[in-house]
Parts: structure tokens; sequence; C-alpha cells
């Protein structure tokens, strides 16, 4: 992998798209069976209006890697990080405080046991009541003292930090707690288990940690970089990025 895409915030849309490869065959009474080879995101991405330097930027950059180099690609919200929180300093049932946006992301601790490449799920040693602590900021936030929980849904996004593939989680029931931005907790004995989408493409053992400000490896999709300018003098990007697998 090579750099970084080196511009944030200049995106208008982001669409994201899995593509599941399947194989297919049939048994001997002629019952047809799939079978999952592989699964991929890929991502059509357009700019917002861009200034001729900021246009520049990305141009260059994208030419010079082509379609063979991969690079890291930040996912802005709502892609990265958890959901709205529901709680804040025990208040729980309340809405999100004014001017907060939102989770920008953290990592969880440490793995509490090794997984290997094709596991559907991880289990973590936790904090208390059965959550994982996760460390994290929120954006935009008035208060620097909340504390509350986040609820991670079914179908949002996580990465780990040992390899560059991007998941979703299949099932609503794992919350990550936020303490003070910094994931305290009193250690208890419970083993909680976080299932997700695809399979592992990549083994982790017990260094290994969960993250949500995600940036996954791609590479470009084609040889053509399209722009757009009009007499206004801002120009607009469009192109196609897919997962490295």
């Amino acid at each position: 992998m090579a750099g970084t895409f080196p511009v944030t915030g200049i995106f208008k849309s982001i669409t994201l798209s899995s593509n599941l490869s399947k194989i297919q065959t049939t048994d001997p009474t002629n019952v047809l069976f799939e079978k999952s080879n592989f699964q991929q995101f890929t991502f059509n991405v357009t700019t917002s209006p861009l200034t001729r330097a900021q246009m520049g930027q990305v141009m260059s950059f994208l030419s010079a890697k082509g379609n063979t180099e991969t690079f890291s690609f930040p996912l802005p919200r709502p892609f990265s990080g958890g959901s709205f929180n529901s709680a804040f300093n025990g208040a729980y049932g309340d809405p999100p405080i004014a001017g907060q946006v939102a989770y920008t992301g953290g990592e969880t601790p440490t793995l509490n046991q090794a997984q290997s490449k094709g596991d559907t799920s991880v289990q973590f040693f936790s904090a208390s009541s059965n959550q994982v602590s996760m460390s994290g900021t929120y954006d935009n936030s008035t208060d620097s003292e909340i504390t509350g929980t986040l609820t991670f849904k079914t179908g949002d996004y996580i990465q780990f930090n040992n390899h560059g593939k991007l998941y979703q989680f299949v099932s609503s029931d794992a919350n990550f707690i936020a303490d003070n931005f910094a994931g305290s907790g009193s250690p208890v004995i419970t083993y909680p288990t976080v299932n997700f989408f695809p399979a592992l493409t990549t083994a982790v053992d017990t260094s290994t940690r969960m993250t949500t400000a995600l940036s996954p490896t791609v590479r470009l999709v084609g040889d053509v970089l399209e722009f757009e300018s009009g007499i206004d003098g801002v120009y607009e990007l469009t192109f196609v990025l897919e997962e490295d697998l």
C-alpha cells in the first residue's frame, strides 16, 4: 500500500456497493447449492465543487496510483464511527446534546482470543455490563465530560487494525460504552461476541483491536479519470474505487 487519499471533506456523494461472488454447484439429485467465494465493497465517488488546487492534488494522486497501486481511503461520516449516542451523563433516553455531530470513531481493547481467516465473529474480554469499552471522540461536542452509550446497529461498518478490509455488523446487540472519551471501566469476566460480515480475510490475534475510524485499502477501478469544469472555475471529479482483496 502506498499513501493515503490526500484531501478530506470534499465528497458530495459516495455510493457504496457490496459485491458478492458466488460459486454454484448441483448435487447428484439436481439440487442447486451456492457458496460465497469472496465479498468486495466498491465506492462510486463524486466530489463537491473543488478549487483548481484541490482538483490538481486529487487528480495527480489518482493518476500516479493508476489501477495497480493501493492506498488508504478514509471514509467520512456516516460510514466512519458508530451511531449517535442515545444517552449522556447518565441521563438515559435523552437525545444527543446540541452541537454534537456524531462519534468520530475509536478503537476497542484487544481481543480476548485469536480468530482464523474465515471466521465471522470475535470475542472480547469486556468491561462491566457485558459491554466493550471504546476510546474515541465526539465531533463538535460542547461538553468535554460526556459519558454515554453508543449503540452499533446491524449494518454499521468496522475494521480491524491489522488489515484494510471493511466489515459490517450483522447483529444489533453489540454496544460499546465511551466513558469520558477514554473507555474506562472496571473489568469483569464476561466475554461478549461480535458478529460481522463477510468472513475474516486475515487472521486476528490477541493484539488486534477493532476500529471504527474507517480507512479501507482500495485501488482505482479502470484507467479513466473524469472531471468537469464550468465557467465558474470550479471542478468536480468522479471516480470508482474498489477494495483490495
